[in-house]
């Protein structure tokens, strides 16, 4: 590598802090402190997308390369280590402080030294590179360089809030990023840029938190370097593009992998759609994963083993491989979308596959860039799915008098900061109106769903066993419900009690057992006759209603909760107990429900039973894997769980880990002795 260094006339300028005070916490930098890799990927890939030139045939290209550079090719870095020491003198104590201080020992341990420094460096090709570098603001170089809270970018682009930018800022020890740009005009440039806190310099001036590396413009600003001979030859930008780089980069040890489950986590559909391909290098270790429309379903394969030995959440492989299943074995529809309003916003496409022994049911919601933002799992239906929509607004041209009738430029409006959702109160302009189109999009989603759902005849099932002493429920007494189904099921206890043949039933409550759609469980129908009703036992053809009842009564059972009770009078039986503000929200972090509420009466050894609802009111039985109170893990099978005690009007809260099931929509009873 050539030992080129940077111009003596380029240096790190900070203005003035005009008496404002700014710490290290930086609001943009913190939104992706969580999720630092994925983050990265997801701003910098979207960004890609947004710059490809149409005018060049194939894919957007982005390259991650990680490389190590000699001290002389860093930027000014003496300079910059003694701004980082100062910014933790004025800011040595608390929370600031210790976050100056490590700020600090990295400038030394990276500044201070003659070591190489590791800059991940990435690329893109077939863009157009950033235009406007020579302008003031408002173009795409100083949106992205120089201004505060501004994209620029068009209507149809992603990013709409400008804090995407701050993304890079995490992988960096020092927080500090050079750009370097070509574009369609040939015009270069290149700018460094370094987020710290304010400080004071050695003549007492106070200083402020951003500082850019650049020419003086002969004030107290300033300028890119526009000469490519005053930069060393890594820097200088020699296709059409741009190129960030990330100083000090944090090479954790799994870097390329973290970053490339992000790329098939979000990008897989734009991916396999050709117009996008990724590269993730490191140089000196020699490695490389290309990740491109022919390679895609290997790297899925590789990465879904990844995750799956470290129990990472890896959703790509579920979505992927309802788009390359063969067309017999998924749905796929593409139509005009139209809104609560009858207005057509432009084309949707909607991939998706039912699967009735499931109980996920998610569609993965993303617009015409090809970049997950959602997963919507709110659906309350018997069968289970996976799908994608994909909201294109295609054929969609927006009049001057509403701009945003196009729904890929709409939704764009909708998201929020994360990228990770749409919501109306994002849509400043009439959040009712954004409330109505996302509405519109869940309720089109569930109806194309709908219509592939078979439909079948509802029945009653008698429970094996009971058919001989049992009533039918239908008015035409000669049909018998099919039996074999339930061979597996020992019949419910019951003690029959019967001295004639003539044998009546008294009024009560009993259960009927019924196989399951989820895991071969046991559900449960309670029937009730009506006061007045004359239904009775039909033995040999005969009935009557006058006799006393010869049957005896039947314990109403609980899957594991009860239901190895004795059915002898006098034992006790659970019961339910009347509970209020229920709540289950899903945890996407923890992969767990955090159920609360609130029961109406104390209660010791309360057995809790959770439900996934249905919108056809055909609910099943959540299977449970884990339950936990105040850290302490709770007796639990797969039907039911145990709560040693609860106190009357005293709020509840429990951690709820259940097998095979993301977010969804809860029932939860609870019952006592």
């Amino acid at each position: 590598m050539s030992e080129r260094t940077w111009d003596s006339g380029c240096k790190w300028h900070f203005g003035p802090a005009a008496g404002v005070y700014v710490g290290i916490n930086d609001a943009g930098i913190g939104i992706f402190r969580k999720t630092p890799y994925p983050g990265l990927a997801r701003e910098i890939l979207q960004n890609v997308i947004d710059a490809k030139d149409p005018d060049v045939k194939g894919p957007a290209k982005a390259v991650f390369e990680l490389v190590k550079i000699p001290k002389s090719q860093f930027p000014c870095p003496s300079q910059l280590s003694e701004v980082i020491t100062r910014c933790h003198q004025f800011y040595p104590d608390g929370d600031d402080g210790a976050k100056t201080a490590r700020l600090e020992k990295a400038a030394k341990k990276w500044l201070d030294n003659e070591a190489d420094i590791p800059v991940l460096k990435i690329s893109d090709y077939n863009t157009t590179g950033l235009t406007g570098v020579k302008e003031k603001k408002g173009s795409n170089w100083t949106g992205l360089v120089k201004e505060s809270g501004a994209t620029n970018k068009g209507s149809g682009q992603s990013g709409s809030f400008g804090v995407g930018k701050f993304a890079p800022f995490n992988l960096s020890c020092i927080r500090t990023i050079i750009y370097s740009t070509k574009n369609k005009d040939g015009e270069i440039a290149i700018q460094g840029k370094t987020i710290l806190t304010t400080f004071e310099d050695d003549q007492g001036i106070e200083r402020q938190h951003i500082g850019l590396f650049g020419e003086s413009d002969g004030k107290e600003g300033c300028k890119p370097i526009y000469d490519p001979s005053k930069m060393p030859e890594l820097f200088r930008r020699e296709d059409t593009g741009t190129d960030l780089f990330i100083l000090a980069f944090k090479d954790e040890p799994e870097w390329m992998d973290l970053i490339a489950k992000s790329v098939l986590d979000d990008f897989f559909y734009t991916i396999w759609k050709g117009n996008l391909e990724v590269s993730i290098v490191d140089r000196d270790a020699s490695v490389s994963i290309d990740i491109n429309k022919e390679t895609l379903a290997k790297w899925m394969k590789v990465y879904e083993k990844i995750c799956g030995d470290k129990n990472y959440k890896f959703d790509a492989p579920a979505f992927w491989n309802i788009l390359t299943a063969p067309p017999n074995e998924r749905v796929y529809c593409k139509e005009v979308f139209i809104d609560d309003k009858k207005k057509a916003r432009g084309e949707y496409e909607l991939y998706f596959r039912l699967d009735p022994d499931s109980s996920e049911r998610r569609i993965l919601e993303m617009r015409a860039p090809g970049m997950k933002i959602k997963e919507d799992s709110g659906f309350r239906m018997r069968s289970g799915f996976l799908g994608i929509f994909i909201a294109t607004g295609s054929g969609c041209d927006s009049p001057d008098t509403e701009p945003d009738l196009n729904l890929n430029i709409f939704l764009r409006k909708c998201e929020n900061q994360a990228h990770n959702d749409w919501s109306e109160d994002e849509y400043e302009e009439d959040p009712k109106k954004a409330r109505g189109v996302i509405r519109t999009i869940h309720n089109t989603i569930r109806q194309k769903i709908l219509e592939e759902i078979p439909q079948c005849n509802e029945t009653k099932t008698d429970a094996f066993g009971m058919a001989d002493f049992l009533p039918s429920l239908q008015s035409n007494m000669g049909g018998k419900m099919e039996e074999d189904a339930f061979r597996n099921y020992e019949p419910m206890p019951a003690h029959i009690m019967s001295s004639s043949s003539k044998t009546t039933m008294e009024r009560h409550s009993y259960t009927v057992a019924k196989k399951s759609t989820h895991n071969d469980q046991i559900q449960e129908d309670t029937y009730t006759p009506d006061e007045d009703s004359n239904e009775n036992i039909a033995t040999e053809g005969k009935t009557s209603s006058n006799n006393k009842p010869k049957v005896a009564k039947m314990t109403h059972v609980i899957p594991g909760i009860n239901e190895n009770c004795s059915n002898n009078q006098g034992s006790n039986v659970n019961r339910e107990i009347k509970i209020s503000n229920i709540k289950a929200p899903y945890d996407e972090t923890t992969d767990s429900f955090r159920i609360s509420f609130v029961p109406k009466e104390s209660a010791d050894n309360v057995n809790v039973r959770l439900r996934i609802g249905a919108d056809d009111e055909n609910s099943r039985p959540a299977e449970i894997n884990s339950v936990k109170q105040h850290g302490h893990n709770l007796k639990c099978n797969s039907k039911s769980f145990e709560i040693p005690h609860v106190d009357k009007d005293t709020k509840v809260v429990i951690t709820v880990k259940l097998l095979g099931v993301k977010r969804c929509p809860l029932e939860v009873k609870a019952y006592a002795e």
